[in-house]
């Protein structure tokens, strides 16, 4: 009986290890509402590119070619000239001889630097793969945490920050522009600002060097955004002075000396660059033209009429939604949808006293008619009628702006607003309950109920911009067999290279190859903002444009010049005036063969390589078969003058390659100017081909 009692008394019972418990009560605990938004986030950004996974090496959006692989090339170039201890803001690996002003360009350095790990290990199509996805999540992300100060409930947070993240401008632009797309920092902006002019509860040096880290380092990912920006926070400055003068006369230390400490990072860290923008080598001046760029604006149905890009759309009118800006996908961002404009008249009619949804819908309003253009356009009509942007238009940033891209502030105060109103639906969540069971069965029933309504609101709000599915990715155009040939590998280091399709929007599939290659010889042609005096992001043609000419009738089909000796003359003259060391042939375009024939005829045989056709040594060959020809020319005399073809039949050229019938041949490029591809922006690129002539800025 004693060992009994004994046995039941506590101290008499082992107690189990307490470690267990420990880890067992750490299990059961429910993740942080932060992990949960981020990785809803991450899923739905893997969605987007489905089934192309994040590190992919073969698949990039689009073509694989135009602003994608201007994109891959940008991330590539920042960590290849640190290591290589060369100039990251010029260069004349493309663009060849002229060079490239990368300050001008939105060269992303920052991202650059980011991505750098995995662009030196798997290259830079997996890096820019990864930068697109992750582009959604810190953007979403970013406002999450954003509107977590701003209001209590983390749903709502949430809501507003999956508005913003995958809003109508983050499909459109992330199907396109990689430094357009990566915006978490403008709502940290927006939150430091709201803080400095309106709360002003935190020392303003404090927050004006993190106010000049933030817009320091949305310089180095893009310039554009950052000056639409802080046009905006100007707009936000003079209202608050406007409205309330006396407050804002107390506020101007404060909000001064926070300004100054901004001014800091930003002097030390981009003043430099933007000198060498303003005014280092191939710079471009803002009195030289764009392009038709104010053109590229919204329509002032644009908010209400859905495109082909949103799933619940009817086709009618996703057809005429798709018409306005032009029909451009990338650019057409300004669709909202009829339920999320009632939510949001809704906010403004019950918390339009709130300061921050004051503020947050003027904003959102300024952006909008921001976005409008110069001159009002209703359903693809253009108007008389100005708008407010044709007032900044002869500011000296603004004519290099597409207003169609304010539609990102839009989107982003919106969401503020919609977070607001969503924070008070969830009021009743947060009330103390009442004493009694009847009152907190009547309080824990309302709390149901708004709950529902939430979610309800949520999802009204947000059907209407579901996208219709995930991004085309098609596989890059890289010849990787090519790059890991022993013929590519013999490219000496520094040389000159002339690859087809020639290297300019939207086909300048070559830039991937250069990078690719880790930058191991330099292109001629590229794709980048330069003073070239017809189109300042399309390459000088270099002279004579034979060889220019040639490439874009394969390309596009069209007449290519006389199969003659004359042309296959004007063909070497090219490559030694140029120093071409290497010409590259790929499979693209209408009839590349085309150019395999020619250039056969010209330089001799080339090989076949890794899926591409391939000239090594073309300087040594052209100047063997030039001095060639010449001397052929002085034997003969008149009888074989120079320029003069056959009168019928086939022209046979003298090195065996293969002949092409006369009467499908065009006229000689010898002093002809041609107009062969048209500018994306709609005006046509000319070329005056003059043999031997070297082209001058």
């Amino acid at each position: 009986m004693t060992a009994t009692v004994e046995a039941r008394r506590p101290e008499a019972v082992a107690s189990p290890p307490t470690q267990p418990v420990e880890v067992k009560r750490r299990l059961g605990r429910k993740p942080a509402p932060g992990v949960v938004a981020l990785a809803v986030y991450a899923l739905l950004a893997l969605a987007l590119y489905w089934p192309v996974e994040p590190l992919s090496t073969t698949r990039l959006l689009a073509c694989g070619c135009a602003d994608p692989a201007l994109d891959a090339w940008f991330i590539s170039w920042t960590p290849h000239a640190l290591l290589a201890h060369v100039s990251p803001l010029f260069t004349t690996d493309i663009h060849y001889p002229y060079g490239i002003n990368l300050a001008t360009n939105t060269f992303m350095p920052l991202l650059g630097i980011l991505a750098a790990p995995v662009t030196l290990t798997l290259g830079p199509v997996a890096a820019l793969n990864l930068l697109f996805r992750l582009a959604f999540v810190a953007s979403a992300g970013s406002m999450y945490a954003v509107l977590g100060h701003f209001v209590r409930s983390r749903r709502a947070a949430f809501v507003g920050g999956l508005f913003y993240g995958f809003s109508p401008y983050m499909l459109g632009q992330g199907s396109f522009h990689l430094n357009l797309v990566f915006v978490p920092i403008p709502p940290l902006i927006f939150a430091c600002l709201y803080e400095l002019l309106v709360v002003r509860r935190r020392r303003p040096y404090r927050m004006g060097l993190l106010l000049g880290g933030l817009c320091t380092a949305q310089y180095l990912i893009s310039v554009e955004v950052l000056a639409d920006g802080a046009l905006l926070a100007a707009v936000a400055v003079a209202v608050l002075a406007a409205r309330r003068p006396h407050e804002a006369r107390k506020a101007a230390g404060h909000v001064l000396r926070g300004a100054a400490a901004a001014l800091l990072p930003i002097v030390v860290i981009c003043g430099y660059l933007l000198l060498y923008q303003e005014a280092g080598r191939q710079h471009i001046g803002y009195e030289q033209a764009f392009g038709n760029l104010e053109n590229i604006n919204a329509d002032l149905l644009s908010f209400i009429v859905p495109t082909p890009r949103e799933l619940l759309g009817p086709a009618r009118l996703a057809a005429l939604g798709g018409s306005y800006v032009n029909a451009n996908a990338a650019e057409n961002d300004g669709y909202l949808g009829i339920t999320l404009l009632a939510a949001i008249l809704a906010i403004l009619v019950v918390r339009f006293r709130d300061p921050l949804v004051r503020c947050a819908s003027l904003l959102a309003a300024v952006a909008y008619a921001l976005s409008l253009g110069r001159f009002l356009t209703v359903d693809n009509h253009l108007t008389k009628i100005p708008m407010p942007f044709d007032l900044l238009w002869h500011l000296p940033l603004a004519s290099s702006e597409l207003p169609a891209r304010y539609a990102l502030f839009v989107d982003l105060f919106l969401a503020v607003v919609l977070a607001v109103g969503l924070d008070a639906l969830l009021d009743a969540e947060r009330t103390p309950p009442a004493a009694g069971p009847v009152a907190t069965a009547a309080t824990s029933g309302a709390r149901r109920r708004r709950s529902v309504a939430f979610w309800l609101v949520s999802a009204a709000v947000l059907a209407p911009l579901v996208p219709h599915g995930s991004y085309h990715q098609p596989p890059t155009q890289v010849p990787s067999a090519f790059l890991a040939s022993s013929t590519a590998r013999a490219i000496p280091a520094g040389s000159v290279v002339l690859a087809y399709p020639y290297n300019a929007p939207p086909w300048d599939y070559a830039l991937l190859w250069q990078a690719e290659s880790k930058f191991r010889y330099k292109l001629i042609g590229g794709y980048g903002v330069t003073p070239n005096p017809v189109d300042v992001d399309y390459p000088v043609i270099l002279q004579p444009a034979t060889m220019y000419n040639l490439f874009e009738a394969a390309f596009d089909g069209t007449l290519p010049p006389r199969f003659d000796e004359s042309t296959f003359s004007e063909l070497r003259g090219y490559c030694l005036i140029w120093h071409v060391s290497t010409i590259v042939v790929a499979p693209l375009g209408a009839d590349s063969k085309l150019v395999v024939r020619y250039l056969d005829a010209a330089l001799g045989r080339g090989v076949s390589v890794g899926g591409v056709n391939a000239w090594p040594d073309v300087e040594t060959r052209a100047s063997v078969l030039e001095a060639r020809w010449w001397l052929s020319q002085q034997h003969h005399g008149a009888g074989r003058e120079a320029g003069a073809s056959p009168s019928a039949g086939a022209i046979a050229p003298a090195n065996g390659a293969p002949a092409l019938p006369s009467q499908q041949l065009g006229t000689t490029s010898q002093g002809v100017t041609t107009c062969r591809r048209r500018s994306p922006r709609g005006g046509a690129r000319c070329a005056s081909s003059s043999r031997g002539a070297r082209s001058t800025r």
